[in-house]
This record gives structure tokens, C-alpha cells and sequence, in this order.
């Protein structure tokens, strides 16, 4: 996974040909397994430090204690979840 620009936190297979990656650099990568090739690039505004996958939306945690929502075909956020005192590990 060597697009990423820092240390990669979490992986997540979203089906048998796409693998989400989150990194210190503040993205999160969608992947073609065939080609082991970045196919998007999701800017999150924070470093991620955990992830998930559900059909086609990921779901973030961060360090700074906001959970992002995405939907892996789009690069804005759909929603973003405040309240968190800290860093979302999960």
C-alpha cells in the first residue's frame, strides 16, 4: 500500500476486489486487490485510526474525536459525528 504518504492504520476488505485502507496521512484509499493498485482517494481532515466498511459506506474514527461517514463512491462526508472527547480508535 504504498500510495498512502505515512503509516497505514487500518485495512478493511469491502468485497473480494476492494480493500479500504486508512493512514496517518488523513486519507483513506480504496484498492483494486487484483492490481494492488489505489483506485480513489477519500480526504478525511484528520488522521484515521480506525475503520469500516458497510456495503458501500465507510465509517472512520479519528484523532480528533470526530466519526466521519462516507460513501465509497463520493469524497465528501455524508455525515459527520461530533461528541467524542478524543481520539476514536474504533
Amino acid at each position: 500500500l504504498r500510495a498512502h504518504s505515512d503509516q497505514v492504520r487500518s485495512i478493511e476488505l469491502a468485497s473480494p476486489t476492494t480493500l479500504v485502507s486508512g493512514s496517518y496521512d488523513c486519507t483513506i484509499r480504496l484498492w483494486d486487490v487484483r492490481e494492488m493498485a489505489s483506485v480513489r482517494v477519500i480526504p478525511t481532515f484528520s488522521v484515521v485510526f480506525g475503520l469500516a466498511v458497510y456495503g458501500n459506506y465507510v465509517v472512520c474514527g479519528s484523532e480528533s474525536g470526530v466519526v466521519f461517514v462516507f460513501d465509497m463512491r463520493a469524497q465528501q462526508p455524508l455525515h459527520t459525528l461530533r461528541g467524542h472527547s478524543g481520539t476514536v480508535y474504533a
